[in-house]
């Protein structure tokens, strides 16, 4: 009886193992999830910052695929391209809204200006004089934007939209300040000066800025951006040849490589 138990339990124990294998070469046989892509095609010209949709539908970026700087819009499921912005000066660095439905956008002529428009239809207006950047808060309640005055150190302002309120959030020691980022949590809004890459907590102003780790480029990098969890962030810098998406977590200036590619 004690041997036929024994037997038992090995036979088990056996079972147990081979179904845990089967399980483990099911799951790293199976094909990954499947990922999407649109291509732009030969554009033939440099493509600057972008911005994605909440959706994923659409991705706003400037090119001076016209002879100047302009905001493009891709669709992603038809590769369909459009130009949505016209005239004198250049523009760069679009934002979505984060309900999808408008852009931000920088028009550098003899100063540099903010401006809004519609995705597809309607005109463009100047929302804010001299100013290098700016992004709209998650709840869209919010601006905040680098004011850069002739003679005058570069500043972040916050904007309440309702009220037409402004506070001064950060003085910088620089004539520049560019890429401002809100998170999705809208506690952070990441952001470059002459010191490089920065973080702030607008709402508790110069006291909450941390300065981040110049790790893997980050500091050189006009295209950072938040992930969708909080408190890390994103970019791309080139490695040995390869593509590769970095990640940033700012609460610990750890740098890790998440995605190389040719």
């Amino acid at each position: 009886q004690k041997v036929l138990v024994a037997w038992a339990r090995t036979l088990g124990l056996a079972a147990l193992l081979l179904l845990t294998v089967a399980v483990m070469c099911t799951f790293l046989l199976l094909p990954g999830p499947k990922i999407e892509e649109s291509k732009l095609g030969d554009w033939g010209k440099e493509i600057g910052s972008a911005s994605i949709s909440s959706d994923g539908s659409l991705i706003a970026f400037d090119s001076d695929a016209s002879g100047q700087q302009d905001i493009y819009i891709l669709q992603v499921k038809s590769g369909e391209i459009s130009k949505r912005t016209d005239g004198a000066g250049d523009k760069s660095d679009p934002r979505f809204t984060p309900d999808g439905m408008s852009l931000l956008y920088v028009v550098c002529l003899e100063t540099c200006d903010v401006w809004t428009m519609p995705v597809f239809s309607g005109n463009a207006q100047k929302l804010i004089g001299h100013t290098s950047g700016a992004d709209w808060s998650p709840d869209m309640k919010r601006l905040i934007y680098a004011r850069e005055l002739s003679g005058e150190p570069a500043s972040l302002w916050v904007r309440n939209l309702d009220s037409g309120a402004e506070k001064e959030a950060y003085q910088s020691s620089f004539d520049e300040i560019t890429c401002l980022r809100w998170a999705p949590d809208g506690q952070y809004v990441f952001f470059f000066d002459g010191d490089g890459p920065k973080v702030i907590k607008p709402d508790e102003g110069p006291g909450s800025v941390i300065a981040l780790p110049v790790k893997a480029g980050i500091g050189d990098r006009d295209d950072v951006s938040w992930s969708w969890r909080p408190r890390n962030l994103l970019w791309s810098m080139p490695l040995n040849g390869l593509g590769v998406i970095w990640k940033l977590a700012i609460t610990g200036g750890k740098t890790e490589r998440l995605l190389a590619g040719s």
